[in-house]
């Protein structure tokens, strides 16, 4: 802070500096008396300082200048606020005046900053379509662009302040006032909806945003604003919200039919578990009593049949065998789709163990070589697993080569999705399982044909069977969420390829 003393003249000679004012300038202290001022204040400054001092030295009294630069002893001008007073004897006598200065380059700096930012901003909030307007830090509406002013029909003036509540719609002023003072009193961004009032009397729905700029120390110096027209956007929501209004009384409605249609499922499959119940007994009773009666009358009154009755009786016996056993397939495909789906972390090589028991005597009949690698575990319904690998294995076994031994490979892999098939989530991973046999293999043609209920590729005289085990086969990896393929070559082999997701333990307990 520097301090000096003016002689009551009007031409402002200076009587004293103290030490600060010497040693920012450079000069000595005879070199600073008198109005050697005049060469250290900008000259674009000097005309407004003597001005203001003039008018002060006249009435005596005290005056203040904002900001003035002051060249420094490098050269550099550096701005300054200066407060005078005037000096007055015991006697009243006045004696001239005496001020303080302050160094206020910095703020001086950022005050400018602030007014060429305002002022950029404002040019530019003119060249928009938008609705732009600020405020002050309490909140007073200080500026409106001239795309806001056009729309309203209005001055500056009319809206500046409370004017804001000319525009509002009255249904929404309560509630867009009530926000706006939170943010003002809470410093968080502004947004609401309110109908805007447009020049011709039409009010029309607006989005209202607004955010407050803050300096360093976090204290608000002015909000910045925006309306925009969402009246079409509006209107759709409405529609939207009686359209949903209406799906959702259709959704009831919907959802009562589909509780009807519900209990008559539980009903039909309370009926059917009565038919599977009868198939699986009455039905095959007298199955069971044809082939019995059949055979004893084939072995007691052998001589006394003719050529013709004992073909009749064995095509019957032969008959009777077929529909047994298509109706234990059936019954098979029936549990795969309503049986209890337990999951559990099974060993594969457990399970195909389990099954090559079950055709011990095919395989040691036909010197089957059944050649497995990589089978480990995997997440799956065990008895279902047992079944599909008992039917792949019973049909890779059944369907063979005359004079040609069944060799069989069967496979297991963990790996992820994109590696494997195109039908599979690319980044999860999956147990790939393969059986491949050289027997009598398949026309490319029919590679998903083979899956299809009741599909028999070969003549039931040469290769018995109902044409369900692949549908069974299907069905099971459908029920663990994956995907299984065929491919073949006639008279070279068959190939089937399993994927199922491979379930971590941990994510198996969830």
């Amino acid at each position: 802070m520097f301090v000096f003393i003016i002689e009551p003249n009007a031409e402002a000679t200076i009587s004293y500096w103290n030490k600060t004012w010497l040693n920012y300038t450079g000069q000595s202290f005879e070199q600073a008396l008198g109005r050697t001022w005049d060469g250290i204040i900008h000259p674009d400054d000097v005309p407004g300082v003597m001005e203001v001092y003039v008018a002060a030295f006249e009435k005596q009294q005290p005056y203040s200048l904002t900001g003035i630069r002051i060249k420094r002893h490098d050269g550099e001008y550096r701005w300054h606020s200066v407060q005078v007073n005037p000096r007055y004897l015991p006697t009243g006598e006045f004696i001239g005046f005496i001020g303080v200065g302050y160094d206020v380059h910095e703020r001086k700096l950022a005050e400018q900053a602030l007014i060429e930012s305002e002022n950029k901003f404002q040019q530019m909030a003119e060249l928009v379509p938008q609705k732009v307007w600020t405020a002050d830090a309490e909140g007073n509406k200080n500026y409106f662009n001239k795309t806001l002013l056009d729309y309203a029909g209005m001055t500056f003036d009319e809206l500046k302040g409370e004017g804001w509540q000319k525009i509002i719609h009255p249904d929404d002023w309560e509630e867009n006032k009530k926000h706006w003072l939170e943010s003002i009193r809470t410093g968080k961004d502004y947004q609401s909806e309110n109908r805007f009032l447009r020049k011709d009397g039409k009010y029309f729905w607006h989005l209202t945003r607004a955010v407050a700029l803050k300096d360093d120390e976090g204290k608000i110096k002015m909000w910045i604003g925006s309306k925009t027209e969402i009246q079409e956007q509006k209107e759709h929501r409405i529609e939207l919200e009686k359209a949903v209004i209406e799906r959702t009384h259709e959704l009831v409605q919907a959802n009562m039919q589909v509780e009807q249609k519900n209990e008559e499922l539980v009903q039909m499959n309370s009926e059917l578990q009565s038919f599977t119940y009868i198939a699986s007994h009455d039905l095959q009773e007298p199955l069971r009593k044809i082939q019995t009666f059949a055979k004893r009358i084939v072995e007691k009154d052998h001589a006394a049949l003719s050529e013709n009755g004992k073909d009749y009786f064995l095509r019957m016996q032969q008959a009777a065998g077929r529909m047994q056993t298509l109706i234990e397939d059936l019954l098979a495909f029936s549990r795969v789709n309503s049986g209890d789906r337990n999951y559990e972390h099974a060993d594969l090589t457990t399970i195909l163990d389990e099954v090559k028991n079950d055709f011990k005597e095919i395989i040691e009949e036909k010197n089957a070589v059944i050649e497995t690698h990589g089978l480990g575990q995997a997440y799956v319904i065990p008895f279902q697993f047992h079944q599909l690998l008992q039917n792949l294995l019973g049909n890779a076994l059944k369907f063979t080569k005359p004079n040609t031994a069944p060799h069989i490979i069967i496979k297991s892999e963990i790996a992820q999705g994109s590696t494997l098939h195109n039908r599979l989530l690319p980044e999860k991973e999956y147990c790939h399982i393969t059986m491949s046999d050289n027997g009598i293999g398949f026309e490319p043609e029919f590679k998903d044909k083979i899956f299809e209920l009741f599909q028999q590729l070969h003549g039931k005289d040469k290769f018995k069977g109902t044409g369900i085990g692949l549908s069974i086969v299907k069905k099971i990896v459908e029920n663990h969420h994956g995907i299984v393929t065929a491919t073949g070559e006639l008279g070279i082999g068959a190939r089937f390829d399993i994927y199922i997701p491979n379930l971590a333990k941990a994510e198996a307990k969830k």
